[in-house]
């Protein structure tokens, strides 16, 4: 994913130094074209701003000086607390936002008939952040599930070239993906079936969690199947953790990562990742006391008992600093098991070498980003059956307005700051990616003589930390196996 700046509100809202208030009717219109999915009309050259004295946003419009006390008694919670990624009753960023427009703004809610500025400034970010072209805004999960349904079913037929009206698309028993006519075809649940056929075709089910049963099921109609759509997370069939191949794998070495570092690794941070704007919330929410927040962080507090997690309610996990690294160790996995033994796999920077570069005959060479300079690599090694993850606060962060500081992706657990420290980045080398991205990570949050004592305990990784000394200059600590690595 690639960062974006977000900054400003209403008129004033620039994303990525775009101002959206000067924008013209054609640039929404361009802006549109160019990186919004068309499935429909919108009326041209009418771009709405805001609308006198008119908001849909609740149920029935209060008195201005009575706002504060309806939102926090009487707002009706029509949407969150149903499904599974639900945004929990009274939520303060909500809130918060649902004062400033019915204060400020005083917008209604706006087809997609109609253009409106937040349209112009939610595709421009939507489509930085993901890298992707286009993006098309769905108001439900089951809209996202049977659009990714379509979608495969297309690119079947046009890009992998199954017979027309064959394509298979493969889903796991147990499933819930919401009730339109797709979905419940879908599902292997007779009351949500019952007197609702006939179902939509080209729908196979093996069991949730049985990789050998998908397996067959490839290998006997492999040529007809556009896509395995399978969801962990659902509405009302719940959070079912896979097999520990899956979650339980993460879950373990992140507990174990926790203890080792004195807890600067914490999955935990979710709602402090969140409130600075850096997590799946891209807009700080700068009116949310970060020690309140304190209160629902601590991996301690989190434990895994037969398969479902068990913690304090209000909690958000956010595996992010690790998941990039498993990401890496289960493509080695499936190549290796493939018979696919020389290969470099990089996904943002983690990597995992195995054997050699067989086209020069030499071992792996991985460059490291110079943290002062993000475009140079003034470290490179030689990497063979290991892994290296690198961190570092050079490319993402957001600079707080009212005061100028630096915001930093790699936040404090123990006191919630999301400061820049004395360490500029770190690089990790451990036999599996995912052990690397999790304790570079941790190595960035922690004072510096204690990543050095972690290293020093654990044989099974070596370490790089770039850091600032006290007299303001910039010094590199290596641990003796990475030293000679180098080249």
């Amino acid at each position: 994913m690639s960062s974006v700046s977000i900054n400003g509100f209403g008129d004033d809202l620039c994303i990525n130094d775009v101002r959206i208030g000067d924008l013209t009717p054609d640039d929404h219109e361009k802006i549109e074209k160019e990186k919004g999915g068309q499935n429909y009309a919108p009326l041209e050259n009418v771009v709405i701003s805001k609308v006198k004295d008119s908001s849909t946003l609740i149920a029935r419009k209060p008195h201005p000086e009575d706002v504060s006390k309806y939102i926090e008694e009487e707002i009706l919670d029509g949407l969150c607390c149903y499904s599974a990624v639900n945004q929990g009753q009274l939520n303060q960023t909500i809130v918060n936002a649902v004062i400033k427009h019915l204060q400020e703004e005083k917008l209604p809610t706006v087809p997609r008939s109609i253009r409106h500025k937040y349209m112009s400034a939610f595709l421009l970010a939507a489509t930085s952040i993901t890298g992707m072209d286009r993006v098309i805004p769905k108001v439900a999960g089951v809209e996202s599930w049977e659009l990714s349904f379509k979608i495969c079913r297309r690119w079947g037929y046009e890009v992998k070239g199954i017979p027309k009206n064959k394509a298979i698309v493969v889903g796991a028993t147990g499933n819930f993906h919401g009730r339109s006519l797709a979905a419940v075809s879908f599902s292997d649940d007779p009351d949500s079936k019952e007197n609702f056929g006939p179902f939509v075709p080209g729908i196979e089910l093996v069991p949730y969690n049985d990789i050998d049963a998908l397996e067959d099921l490839f290998e006997k109609k492999g040529d007809y199947i556009a896509a395995y759509m399978v969801e962990p997370i659902q509405g009302e069939a719940g959070v079912i953790v896979p097999d520990d191949n899956y979650f339980i794998k993460v879950f373990k070495k992140s507990k174990s990562i926790w203890k080792d570092s004195d807890g600067y690794f914490d999955p935990t941070i979710g709602l402090l990742t969140n409130a600075y704007g850096l997590g799946p919330n891209k807009i700080p929410n700068y009116s949310i006391n970060i020690d309140s927040l304190l209160n629902y962080t601590g991996f301690e507090k989190v434990n895994l008992v037969n398969n479902q997690i068990q913690m304090k309610n209000g909690m958000f996990l956010d595996f992010n600093a690790i998941a990039k690294g498993y990401a890496v160790d289960l493509i080695s996995e499936i190549l290796i098991e493939n018979g696919v033994n020389n290969f470099l796999i990089d996904i943002g920077g983690e990597m995992y070498a195995n054997e050699i570069n067989n086209v020069k005959n030499t071992n792996w060479r991985v460059g490291i980003t110079d943290p002062l300079n993000p475009d140079k690599k003034n470290n490179r090694i030689f990497l063979e059956n290991k892994a290296i993850a690198s961190s570092g606060n050079y490319r993402k962060f957001l600079i707080d307005p009212r005061t100028g500081d630096k915001i930093v992706h790699t936040i404090n657990p123990k006191n919630g700051n999301a400061n820049q420290t004395n360490i500029l980045s770190t690089s990790v080398i451990a036999d599996d990616c995912m052990t690397a991205d999790g304790y570079s990570t941790a190595f960035m949050a922690m004072p510096l003589e204690l990543s050095k004592m972690v290293v020093q305990s654990k044989p099974e990784i070596e370490a790089m930390i770039i850091y600032v000394d006290e007299k303001n200059e910039v010094k590199t600590f290596y641990s003796p196996g990475f030293e000679k690595l180098l080249f």
